[in-house]
């Protein structure tokens, strides 16, 4: 405790205590934190405020922090953050200090906010909602109107201010208290009339003088609650200087007066209890009331919003009442806003409906946010139903390999056509992204660019001869439905070759075309496959060619490589696959009069399938190496191998066949390298190596070229099985 001058520590019931001073120093008032280990003391001269936390225990100095000017009238809040964290703000005017102090690490991080414009209003109470958000209690003359009470939210994320207008005109008012954002008691004194609006007043008993607290619910005043625009505060307009004051002590001996203290009286509460109720007949229900049972229970109570969203509306549960009797009106609720933990400028109430609507230009921090929504009938009875809003952060998509906004140039020249693969993307939420391009300027691009398929992870370039040579830049945008990505993309047009005039007649004998026919890709789930394309060629030889790639349903497991012209399939385990997919290849000429040819590649996926033949039929086979095995009755079959298809790229598919399906899957089990041998037509042998067995007794094998390119599929001519005893298959009967 203390006085203007000094600080006395009193720890009863001992009667000797320590006096604390500092000289030219006036202190205005002391706080604590709730575990009392930490005293704040708030001091002044005529120009200098000033802040001090000491150890309640030693009086040591914690630290002490000065601001150039004065806070005679002033206020203070303390925010509890944990017992190592807490933040203290106080308040001059419309000048707000605040100090979060981390004890653990002696961090303490001091700034001061103000609104220079609004000098004619002054602070009657504090509430500190958390770390950045509190509530000033106001009295004074703002944007033009005198003697009237305000709730000042100040927001120190935003650096901003809030002003909101209560109840009616008062007379100058002592310090208050609030204890929320629209919460607040205001004691006035030598009131002898009070208004209920603007031009309605009653005269309190025979104009005798009274003490009146003002309040915002529960009041026979209208609550004129007007929220005024938001305004930016200046941020550490007045210099913060760390200081060493110390305080100086000495011994002090007090009175004990316990024991002649005078017993004490209950205040009579039927002096200022409902003393006026009469008077009022606004904002209070009256009895009898018309309306019972009033609920507002909820369906849901919880609601979440993305951070970058700025307009989303929250419907909720309608209130609900029952008629006393039958001649009062259905219940009818008006709803508004009752509380909200953030900005209050930042949503409102549907007066009709209840719906909470979120209406900003920058959206929410993220955070969980309470809301208290009232309903009022029509007897002025009031029920309110509390929600939680937790506001989310999003991350945007974007090009997983490209680091700034710039995706690489893309170059075509005229008459030609050039697919420009995309980068592959991803969004860290798992959100469905939406791929789009514009022009750098408008809203359009240009003609000759466009997507290759639905899924717009390729572009085609196709610019004709007349397209002029120049820099397209488009933009590319990447969108999650909530944030847009955008990347530059510049489309570099050059100039087709200059042929001379007259030095030739322009004709075109005909379309390119494949060298070799397209195989059929077969896959099988969990492996990777390659495929070249074969080469191509053009009656006429100065033609170049262009090869357009659509990938249709196959793009999921296809990457296609235009400079390799290579496709590289790869089916992932637990992917439902069709039988079959088709890719469109097309090649174009670049001839004056261009001619095109479409082809179709085919890809087959060989299904899992448990065969059961095996475990059925082949539980008495026995076969032998090397000699026959002795048993009691033995059945020979007949088996043949046949070539039933050969690639350019050096495979080869085997047909093991019986009449007996069971030896022909033997075979086709126990087969190994060794076992085949395989000549091209100079008869020199090849390496052939074994990879894996198809369905129906397939065996696909790869016979290894030095020079792969020079061999064709018309090169096979035979091929010779070793003579060995594996071909023999015996079956030994169960009977």
């Amino acid at each position: 405790m203390g006085d203007a001058a000094s600080i006395i520590k009193v720890t009863p019931p001992s009667t000797s205590a320590m006096k604390y001073s500092l000289t030219g120093y006036s202190t205005a008032s002391l706080q604590s934190n709730s575990a009392q280990s930490y005293l704040h003391v708030f001091s002044y001269t005529s120009s200098v405020s000033m802040i001090t936390v000491m150890n309640m225990a030693t009086f040591s100095r914690v630290y002490q922090y000065q601001a150039q000017y004065s806070l005679s009238y002033s206020q203070s809040c303390l925010y509890e953050t944990n017992s190592a964290a807490d933040t203290i703000v106080f308040q001059v005017g419309t000048k707000f200090m605040r100090i979060e102090n981390q004890y653990s690490s002696s961090t303490y991080t001091a700034l001061i906010v103000q609104d220079p414009a609004a000098s004619s209003i002054v602070g009657k109470g504090l509430h500190c909602a958390n770390n950045a958000l509190v509530y000033s209690l106001m009295q004074g003359t703002y944007s033009g109107l005198s003697s009237r009470i305000f709730v000042a939210e100040v927001n120190f994320n935003t650096n901003q201010i809030t002003y909101t207008r209560y109840l009616q005109a008062t007379s100058s008012c002592y310090n208050g208290i609030i204890f929320a954002s629209d919460k607040f008691f205001l004691p006035r004194y030598s009131e002898y009339y009070i208004y209920k609006t603007a031009s309605q007043y009653f005269y309190t008993r025979s104009l005798n003088y009274n003490g009146v607290i003002y309040s915002s619910f529960n009041t026979c005043q209208e609550i004129d609650q007007f929220v005024y625009p938001v305004v930016a505060l200046t941020l550490n307009g007045y210099a913060i200087t760390a200081t060493k004051n110390d305080y100086i002590s000495s011994s002090l001996t007090v009175t004990d007066l316990s024991s002649s203290l005078p017993a004490h009286s209950s205040v009579d509460p039927s002096q200022f209890e409902e003393k006026y109720f009469s008077n009022c007949g606004r904002d209070l229900p009256q009895p009898p009331n018309d309306y019972t049972s009033l609920a507002s229970t909820q369906i849901s109570s919880s609601f979440t919003l993305l951070a970058e969203e700025t307009y989303k509306t929250f419907p909720i549960t309608a209130f609900t009442a029952v008629k006393e009797t039958g001649t009062v009106a259905d219940p009818v609720f008006t709803y508004y806003l009752s509380s909200f933990t953030g900005s209050s400028y930042d949503i409102y109430v549907n007066s009709v409906t209840g719906d909470i609507v979120v209406d900003i230009f920058l959206g929410l921090y993220v955070g969980t946010y309470q809301i208290v929504v009232k309903g009022r009938l029509q007897d002025c009875q009031t029920i309110s139903a509390t929600f939680t809003l937790t506001v989310l952060g999003n991350s945007p998509p974007k090009f997983s390999s490209i680091v700034g906004n710039a995706l690489q140039d893309a170059t075509v020249e005229q008459g030609l056509i050039v697919i420009y693969s995309l980068p592959t993307i991803t969004d860290p939420d798992g959100d469905v992204i939406t791929v789009t391009i514009i022009d750098g300027g408008s809203f359009a691009y240009p003609t000759f660019v466009a997507f290759t398929d639905p899924s717009n992870t390729a572009i085609k370039l196709s610019p004709s001869l007349s397209t002029a040579v120049g820099t397209y830049p488009v933009s590319v945008q990447l969108t999650d439905g909530i944030v847009t990505k955008a990347y530059t993309l510049n489309i570099l047009v050059t100039a087709a070759p200059i042929i001379a005039e007259k030095q030739f007649t322009l004709t075109n004998q005909g379309p390119p075309i494949f060298t070799a026919q397209l195989e059929t890709i077969f896959l099988k789930i969990g492996k990777e496959v390659t495929y070249t394309l074969p080469t191509q060629s053009d009656p006429d030889l100065k033609d170049q060619i262009s090869v357009a790639v659509m990938l249709n349903q196959a793009t999921s497991f296809t990457i296609y490589e235009p400079a390799s012209q290579k496709f590289t399939f790869k089916l992932q385990n637990g992917t439902k696959y069709s039988n079959q997919y088709e890719i469109g290849i097309t090649l174009t000429d670049s001839n004056n009069n261009p001619k095109t040819t479409s082809y179709k590649l085919f890809v087959k996926v060989e299904q899992v399938q448990v065969n059961d033949k095996i475990n059925n039929n082949t539980q008495d086979l026995e076969i032998v190496d090397g000699k026959v095995a002795h048993s009691k009755e033995k059945q020979t079959y007949k088996c043949g191998i046949k070539i039933a298809q050969v690639s350019r790229d050096g495979r080869v598919l085997l047909k093991i066949t019986s009449l007996k399906f069971a030896a022909a899957e033997a075979i086709a089990g126990v087969l190994t390298d060794k076992d085949i041998k395989a000549y091209v037509s100079s008869n020199s042998a090849i390496t052939v190596k074994i990879e894996e067995v198809l369905q129906e007794n397939v065996v696909q094998i790869r016979m290894q070229f030095k020079n792969i390119d020079q061999i064709s599929s018309g090169s096979v001519s035979q091929f010779k099985l070793n003579n060995c005893f594996r071909n023999q298959i015996f079956f030994r009967s169960k009977y």
